[in-house]
């Protein structure tokens, strides 16, 4: 699992064309080594038209999700609740 992650991140694994704003593929080199583009990506997917349209970004949930007990809204409940059961 982690060796066909890696291959798969040899080249960005979002969607060339956002729907608000820039791509992470437009603004990061080709180094996706973890860390790497994390602000640009969080920027990106939190954008809740990029986060529909873009399914790599419920691979990336952990860049801006946090838990406690009732501490997600309900959309973000819908959002955490995609990137478990299709990430």
């Amino acid at each position: 699992e982690r060796r066909s992650r890696f291959r798969r991140l040899q080249t960005c694994p979002f969607a060339p064309v956002a729907v608000v704003g820039t791509s992470p593929c437009d603004s990061c080199t080709d180094s996706w080594l973890p860390g790497s583009c994390d602000s640009t990506i969080l920027e990106y997917c939190t954008n809740p038209y990029n986060y529909e349209a873009d399914e790599e970004c419920a691979e990336w949930t952990h860049l801006w999700t946090e838990c406690s007990f009732q501490h997600l809204n309900p959309l973000q409940v819908t959002y955490f609740m995609r990137g478990v059961h299709s990430g």
